[in-house]
């Protein structure tokens, strides 16, 4: 009502103690997507107190085909293309990007164990990975996939063979079958040495799945792609978070519900553990606000940014809408103001198509089409218990950003065209 900005520190939480999380829920069409930009081009200009130079933000976006590209080199970042493997090669292995190597070490055991092993049917598996991947780092190898390579090389010409488990030989020739076949397996197993880390560049960096497909298949959750995919959007929060410790930094994972479910939900707590002590701040973006709620993330919210959301199955006993999941992460009550204008429909009437000013969604002058108010987001503050209705307002220079080439009829029609449907 007093048209005063938001703002959103990228260190508040590290600076005053507060629980990490940053959550931005929006259904289709509310406006998430051209808001979460404009949260990323402010963060890379903003200054770390850490570095003294600017923030480093790395954004995740696992949607297949979804390309930020233009936005992210038109300022100045970097592309990492899942399906590039001259770039993508090992950015989510974890002996490349967790500072410790002891952690790293337990971490891509764990991965490889995992994938290869899901059922523990070999008992020794374990323990010969771990020897192998001892072997390669202390013989120079920076990632998973040369590390076990390297061991390999030295078991057949007799240099380590009483040094390795024989298994080497059938757990080496089956991972590198694996990462031959899967280009997914080689974004999380590393086999050239010296291949890109997500917190080595200055600015900002996209991490886009290109035309890789991030979502296992409906009934296939136990097989192998499956569980290589579930562990590359594991390791894209773990890796990430771990690369970016201390520098006062930003992930955002767009998409987020993706991530969750089958046992990931402890890996984002243990996130919510450490990121403040590490000065991170985790974003996480969602249409799907009820995969929060079951991985178990109240508690480790301190604001949020809530736009539209679906209000079905509100009333059917036993399930969850949309918008009462954002509620209860949010810890505000059902039944209030902000969740009747949660599932607002933008127009009063579909015949005249009149404008729904209770609505969260972006609003048309019906004869012109232009619109005529951005989108709503509640911004909420967990810990002082504010919660703000805000319009969301983005510059001119955003639409710059996303395409320096558009003629600005074209940015024009991408602006409205985002703002009411984004």
């Amino acid at each position: 009502s007093d048209r005063q900005p938001v703002y959103i520190s990228p260190r508040a939480v590290q600076d005053n103690s507060q629980p990490p999380y940053t959550l931005i829920t929006g259904a289709t069409g509310s406006g998430k997507t051209t808001a979460i930009l404009e949260l990323v081009r402010g963060f890379a200009k903003t200054k770390s107190a850490v570095t003294g130079t600017f923030t480093q933000v790395v954004l995740i976006d696992p949607k297949q085909g979804s390309d930020y590209t233009d936005f992210v080199h038109n300022s100045g970042g970097r592309v990492i293309s899942m399906d590039d493997l001259k770039q993508a090669d090992g950015v989510l292995d974890p002996l490349r990007n967790i500072p410790s190597q002891e952690e790293a070490k337990r971490t891509a055991i764990l991965v490889i164990t995992d994938i290869t092993d899901p059922n523990h049917t070999d008992p020794n598996r374990e323990a010969s990975v771990t020897i192998a991947l001892s072997y390669g780092l202390q013989h120079g190898a920076d990632c998973t996939g040369e590390a076990i390579s390297l061991a390999l090389r030295d078991y057949q010409s007799g240099i380590a063979k009483d040094q390795l488990p024989d298994s080497i030989v059938e757990i080496a020739s089956s991972l590198n079958q694996l990462a031959k076949a899967n280009g997914l397996m080689r974004v999380i197993y590393g086999t050239q040495h010296g291949g890109p880390k997500l917190g080595s560049y200055p600015g900002l960096t996209l991490i886009k799945a290109g035309s890789e497909n991030l979502m296992p298949a409906p009934g296939g959750g136990g097989s192998i792609t499956a569980r290589v995919q579930k562990w590359v959007i594991r390791l894209t929060m773990l890796c990430g978070i771990a690369a970016l410790r201390g520098k006062d930094s930003v992930l955002i994972l767009d998409e987020a519900h993706v991530a969750l479910g089958d046992g990931s939900g402890e890996i984002f707590q243990q996130i919510g553990r450490l990121a403040r002590q590490w000065r991170c701040l985790p974003i996480l973006a969602s249409q799907r606000s009820a995969e929060f709620v079951k991985a178990e993330l109240q508690g480790y919210v301190s604001r949020a940014i809530v736009l539209a959301m679906s209000d079905k199955g509100a009333n059917i006993p036993g399930s969850l809408s949309e918008a009462q999941a954002v509620l209860r992460l949010v810890d505000q009550p059902e039944g209030g103001v902000m969740h009747k204008r949660m599932g607002q429909p933008a127009v009063l009437d579909a015949k005249t198509n009149a404008p729904n000013y209770d609505s969260l969604y972006a609003l048309r002058d019906p004869k012109t089409g232009e619109v005529v108010r951005g989108s709503i987001a509640y911004f909420v503050d967990t810990i002082k218990n504010n919660v703000t209705p805000v319009e969301v307002k983005l510059p001119s220079a955003l639409f710059n950003l996303i395409s320096n080439r558009a003629s600005d009829v074209d940015r024009r029609r991408w602006e409205m065209s985002r703002q009411g449907n984004a």
